[in-house]
């Protein structure tokens, strides 16, 4: 921390721009006599994610002597919409004031190169830390106890209105992934902004819901677990398995005697690269579990906290892991070797893993062998995204999602597109295609259809499930006719 004598002042904020949470733009100068934290984030990072809780507790904590504010600075240009942001703010229930640095304004001013960076002002408005890498959030808690020391100041807080939750007009808050099971004709949905996991049927008739809907962490009845953001899925038998992000756990639902249980994970993020020699699964800490995907008795998980690819022995009981070196990048070679970057869904044929590597924008493939390699199929360096059909050598996406194999094509979710794009792998041309999507955030069905954010997806026969995130709902498209509708869920007092 700098001393007292040394600090610069913090530059304000420019005028009249973009705000959420808060009934009126802020200024630094009027919260003098409270410590305030800026988070320099993007709403795509894991990284930035990750963090988000320690920032609320922060807030809780001191509430009327300290400010957190959250300058978005987006990577993506589909994260400058402020209605993007107004839904992630909405999901993570964030209530403290945020700023959209639409043009990086502030985070020139501020001198800011890399998410997340931390920016503690102290009570006279200088600038008393700065902190850059989300192992630093720990500093910040210390810096902050250490700036509440200092003499106080007491001032009237500037009002913040806290908005209110939209509540869907559907069963649905949020959805990120949709698992179908051809065999049983039933419908798995992590309905993560409900923090719980909801059955059907292909016509959308509720058969039973996992999760008391409250966010937290408890093994039990179907009625009585708790999970926090839950994504992955993926199915063995009679037993669901899921991907409890937020707690940075694997839970194993028993479907037939209806209840939770934790098998992989302390409840603590791990911040450190898993290594490649398994260990016990519950004193193994994982980092944002995300994606899942079954093959016999490997349980495959994309590990996005920490850009690896985990492996789960179900016979030996073993995790640890599988291809990725935990540094964030796009490297082909060796799973000794490769680099990920935010891998999410993975899905396979069998022979080969494929992962959406989100924040590379690219669509990964990983040979299902003793000695794995990893290859690109789609993406090149992590900053050149856009929205390009054609060779893959040219083809562009940005921050894809969602991933489901089909015979010699893949299905991929191009999440800030709005699109369901097609990689055709017959022989060495592959090509990418849009196959739903006019391109432009929407809900609409039919053809062509509208779509927003878009994450997960799954195949039964011809029909294609698709989880609309932001639109809080599952859509159907058929891969015959090229026709997309909405699949109707019962009402809550429906079930």
């Amino acid at each position: 921390m700098l001393s007292l004598l040394s600090r610069p002042k913090a530059p304000d904020f420019p005028p009249d721009r973009d705000w959420l949470n808060v009934s009126r733009p802020v200024s630094l100068a009027e919260l003098a006599g409270r410590v305030v934290v800026l988070h320099f984030w993007s709403y795509s990072s894991i990284e930035c994610l990750s963090v988000l809780p320690v920032l609320q507790y922060l807030q809780k904590r001191y509430r009327n002597r300290l400010l957190v504010i959250g300058v978005h600075c987006a990577k993506f240009p589909a994260q400058r919409e402020r209605r993007n942001l107004q839904n992630i703010a909405w999901q993570y229930d964030l209530k403290y004031p945020l700023f959209n640095d639409r043009a990086f304004e502030t985070w020139k001013a501020y001198s800011v190169r890399d998410w997340p960076t931390f920016v503690l002002v102290d009570q006279s408005g200088n600038i008393a830390s700065y902190f850059s890498g989300r192992e630093k959030v720990e500093f910040v808690v210390h810096q902050v106890e250490r700036l509440m020391e200092e003499k106080p100041q007491s001032v009237s807080p500037p009002p913040i209105t806290t908005r209110r939750r939209r509540r869907p007009c559907g069963p649905l808050n949020f959805p990120s992934v949709v698992l179908a099971d051809t065999r049983s004709k039933r419908l798995f949905v992590t309905d993560t902004g409900r923090n719980r996991v909801l059955i059907c049927d292909f016509s959308g008739k509720r058969l039973d819901s996992i999760g008391s809907g409250l966010a937290g962490r408890r093994d039990g009845t179907f009625e009585q677990a708790a999970f926090n953001l839950p994504r992955g899925l993926s199915l063995d038998g009679d037993h669901l398995y899921v991907a409890d992000t937020g707690n940075h756990l694997l839970r194993r639902c028993n479907l037939e005697k209806r209840i939770v249980s934790t098998v992989a994970g302390t409840g603590e993020p791990g911040t450190r690269p898993g290594g490649f020699t398994p260990g016990k699964p519950l004193q193994t800490s994982l980092s944002s579990p995300w994606g899942l995907c079954r093959l016999e008795r490997s349980l495959f998980m994309t590990m996005p906290g920490v850009h690896q690819i985990w492996l789960f022995d179900l016979a030996t009981q073993e995790l640890g892991a599988y291809a990725g070196t935990g540094f964030a990048g796009r490297i082909d070679g060796s799973g000794y070797e490769a680099g990920f970057d935010k891998p999410t869904a993975v899905a396979s044929d069998r022979q080969y893993l494929y992962v959406t590597d989100s924040e590379g924008s690219a669509v990964r493939r990983v040979s299902v062998e003793v000695h794995p390699r990893v290859s690109t199929l789609v993406g090149l360096d992590p900053f050149e995204f856009g929205d390009e059909d054609g060779p893959v050598g040219t083809a562009r996406m940005q921050h894809p999602s969602g991933i489901t194999c089909a015979p010699n094509r893949l299905l991929v979710s191009d999440s800030y597109n709005q699109k369901i794009k097609v990689l055709s792998l017959n022989g060495e041309a592959i090509r990418v295609e849009t196959l739903f999507g006019n391109g432009a955030a929407g809900f609409k069905d039919g053809r062509p259809a509208s779509f927003d954010d878009p994450s997960g997806l799954s195949r039964a026969g011809y029909r294609l499930f698709i989880a609309d995130t932001n639109n809080h709902a599952i859509r159907v498209a058929n891969l015959r006719s090229g026709v997309v509708t909405t699949l109707e869920i019962a009402a809550e007092a429906e079930f």
